[in-house]
């Protein structure tokens, strides 16, 4: 699908669309706007815009920049979570099943201690705290791609 101008619709849907070049313009859709298996060549600059007024879902979405103004960026625990630590507790191993190794992982705990990783790879991490809590504490992770 190639789209030389503008996309204007109530409702769009679009199923593993894959292509150089996406929408030259930009896409408006004042209802619902589903897409999966979005992809673009990274090597290369589009300059387009999806916008949606109702809600937008976007599944697969490769591309070479993500620009969220407004609004927040949701996402599921393939990606982000949080740790529940026990007293004294000073690792805990975080299971997941990527495809691939993140490139880095952002660690929050919410109480005052330094915490670091290891253990990365395609299987999960370790977190690790110093000191320990003293109280069951949380520490919510962020893993980047």
């Amino acid at each position: 699908l190639t789209i030389t101008g503008d996309l204007t619709a109530d409702t769009a849907s679009f199923s593993d669309l894959v292509t150089k070049t996406l929408i030259a313009n930009s896409a408006t859709v004042s209802g619902t706007l589903v897409t999966q298996s979005i992809m673009s060549d990274p090597n290369l600059d589009y300059g387009f815009e999806i916008n949606a007024s109702g809600s937008a879902t976007f599944q697969d979405l490769l591309a070479k920049n993500l620009n969220l103004s407004e609004g927040v960026l949701e996402g599921n625990d393939t990606f982000r979570d949080v740790v529940t630590f026990s007293s004294a507790q000073t690792q805990n191993r975080v299971e997941t099943n990527w495809t691939k190794q993140p490139t880095t992982i952002n660690l929050t705990p919410t109480f005052e201690t330094t915490a670091w990783i290891t253990d990365l790879d395609e299987s999960g991490f370790t977190i690790h705290l110093s000191p320990a809590p003293k109280a069951s504490k949380q520490v919510y992770w962020l893993a980047i791609f």
